[in-house]
């Protein structure tokens, strides 16, 4: 079982995680324009999702068991954005 679970971060990693996450979402809104949405409305397992039409959009799963891949994955997703692929594999 993986231990990714924020309380188990030290206050150094747990600062560092909220920084990655603070510049991720800085990039994707104000440089890149996209819009980033983190709901508590999927469950748990529903990968985030990305749009380019009718606007540019991801939808990041707050619920998501594995918080510490919460960057990445927003990171995957504003690659797909900007490189109009799929969010599919």
């Amino acid at each position: 079982m993986k231990n990714n679970n924020l309380d188990y971060l030290s206050i150094e990693n747990r600062e560092n995680y909220d920084r990655l996450l603070k510049f991720l979402m800085n990039k994707a809104m104000f440089d890149y324009h996209i819009g980033v949405e983190f709901t508590n409305q999927l469950p748990p397992f529903a990968p985030p999702v990305c749009y380019n039409d009718p606007g540019k959009c991801i939808i990041m799963n707050s619920r998501w068991p594995y918080p510490t891949e919460i960057p990445f994955q927003l990171a995957h997703e504003i690659a797909h954005v900007l490189h109009e692929g799929a969010t599919l594999l």
